[in-house]
């Protein structure tokens, strides 16, 4: 069966997109965390998030914890938090980040492999090395035993997200009406 590593990690979406015979790659619409760039010192921020995301009837778009009380002038610079949507080929958005995590941008594929193959979503391995993916794990663990959304562990309501962004894509939706026989 495939996994999620496999289908966005490791191109499989990608790589079927082509065989269906569609010439670019499949465009989404994403909620980023890409409005703080250069509004905002990142070693301001303790946590950010993407969203995007509905759980149990509560839509969230973006989430922000600062690290320290923020001058008006920093708070107008930041403006909406769920405000900010890109459209992205495919590669693009998995490799932008979804977090920010202690002044650290985590990309959506780190996201993806942390939950994947460090909590059990594929097998479980509580190891953590000192790569520059390791150290985005050790933050991933910080914030995933500290912070939920609607009773949801922001690492999986950030997993959540992107697999729901994916399934509102119009070229996702394009995609499979093409590959998958109707019933």
């Amino acid at each position: 069966m495939p996994t999620a590593t496999g289908i966005l990690v490791d191109n499989e979406l990608q790589r079927a997109w082509k065989e269906a015979g569609f010439a670019r790659e499949p465009r989404v619409v994403a909620s980023t965390v890409g409005h703080l760039y250069g509004r905002l010192p990142l070693d301001l921020v303790t946590f950010a998030s993407a969203g995007g995301g509905r759980y149990n009837g509560t839509e969230m778009n973006g989430a922000f914890i600062g690290k320290k009380a923020m001058t008006p002038e920093q708070l107008q610079q930041l403006g909406g938090l769920g405000d900010s949507h890109e459209e992205l080929g495919l590669r693009a958005f998995i490799e932008s980040p979804c977090m920010v995590i202690l002044g650290a941008l985590v990309p959506r594929r780190v996201l993806i492999k942390y939950v994947c193959n460090k909590l059990g979503g594929a097998h479980f391995d509580t190891k953590r090395d000192y790569t520059p993916e390791g150290t985005l794990f050790r933050r991933l663990d910080y914030v995933g035993d500290k912070i939920t959304l609607v009773d949801k562990r922001i690492v999986y309501f950030e997993l959540l997200s992107i697999g729901q962004t994916l399934a509102r894509a119009d070229d996702i939706r394009m995609f499979c009406d093409k590959v998958v026989p109707e019933a």
